[in-house]
């Protein structure tokens, strides 16, 4: 309490969720997903350009400065835009530049980072548009949709990053973590045969899984 009277901090909320007949907006940190209600289904970009009231809206939001990127699916992928070019992003991470700058230079440097916001697009609960704040890499700085005097959950900088505190040995030096799923078979070992070792457990999963 001390702290927001000094700082005049409003109450977080984590989450809010505003609607009316035609659209949601969701938004927490620095990440918002905007829905539009109909049709009853996930939109394309495509979709998206293709009508002309949601095409303003999107080029009204790129044009945004505390908007960083507008992120959209794609039929294999995403779609990225900011005020100084667009790209296509692959599943694998890889990017094409369409018109402009790269607007994943200062956001998603990594494959790892890419990866991860094509496949947060394409889930089905996501936003038929998903807006990442502004990020500023010189000021190590981002825009939030929410009163926050921090940020994570989006990406541009650290935020991305996490870290995970265990005992030593409980993830070993040689297991690959490039994705949080990556963590779900360690943690199946620990529950299902907590005396196998880690790899030797993931191992025999990965060759269940070709087989299957």
């Amino acid at each position: 309490r001390w702290l927001r009277r000094q700082y005049n901090i409003f109450p977080l909320i984590a989450e809010v969720v505003r609607a009316d007949e035609r659209m949601v907006v969701t938004y927490s940190s620095s990440l918002a997903h905007v829905y539009w209600t109909e049709p009853d289904r996930p939109l394309s970009f495509d979709e998206i350009r293709g009508d002309p009231e949601r095409r303003a809206l999107y080029y009204f939001l790129v044009a945004h400065s505390g908007i960083g990127l507008v992120v959209t699916r794609m039929l294999d992928g995403a779609h990225v835009e900011s005020l100084t070019g667009r790209a296509l992003i692959t599943p694998t991470g890889e990017v094409e530049v369409l018109s402009g700058d790269d607007p994943l230079a200062d956001y998603a440097p990594t494959a790892v980072e890419r990866r991860a916001l094509a496949r947060l697009v394409q889930y089905e609960n996501s936003g038929d548009l998903v807006l990442v704040g502004a990020y500023d890499p010189e000021r190590d700085r981002c825009i939030c949709f929410d009163d926050q005097v921090g940020a994570h959950g989006a990406i541009g900088g650290r935020q991305f990053w996490p870290f995970i505190l265990s005992p030593r040995g409980l993830v070993p030096a040689s297991f690959p973590i490039d994705d949080p799923l990556d963590l779900h078979l360690l943690f199946r070992r620990y529950r299902e045969q907590p005396e196998l070792d880690v790899l030797d457990f993931v191992g025999r999963e990965q060759r269940v899984a070709a087989q299957s």
